[in-house]
């Protein structure tokens, strides 16, 4: 009977173990955050689609590093997106941020001040997740 029970121990002490190593791989990140990383052009994302997509044939990014700012809009300036820091962004990294939006469906037009998780900063790209919203910005940073 010990053997039995010192047995369900053990294999309930691994399930466990492996049960956090799947947590782990993720690195606690929800669903919707996992599928805005895999993202590769500059964005708006509300957890299950693009409110805004930047298109080289009909828009427009700017950045302005010196004040730590970046703006991607559409050629017309119907739809964009800008966000001032107050400080240099950085990785794994809670930022609060100054965001103005236009024509963003689901989004009042304006501007807020949020906080913002830096997920990931590589290849010149920046993103950037709202918490409180679930709303992703993916932009360039560092060109």
């Amino acid at each position: 009977m010990k053997k039995i029970i010192l047995y369900a121990v053990c294999m309930f002490t691994l399930l466990l173990s492996f049960t956090q190593c799947e947590k782990d791989k993720g690195g606690g990140r929800s669903a919707e955050q996992t599928a805005f990383l895999a993202k590769t052009t500059y964005c708006v994302f509300n957890g299950t689609s693009e409110l805004l997509t930047y298109s080289e044939a009909s828009g427009q990014y700017v950045m302005g590093v010196s004040v730590k700012s970046v703006r991607v809009q559409t050629d017309d300036a119907s739809k964009y997106f800008s966000i001032t820091f107050p400080v240099e962004p950085a990785k794994d990294v809670d930022v609060s941020a100054e965001i103005a939006v236009k024509g963003l469906s689901g989004l009042t037009d304006g501007k807020s001040t949020v906080t913002l998780k830096v997920l990931e900063m590589k290849d010149n790209m920046l993103w950037l997740w709202d918490n409180t919203a679930k709303i992703g910005y993916l932009a360039p940073w560092g060109i």
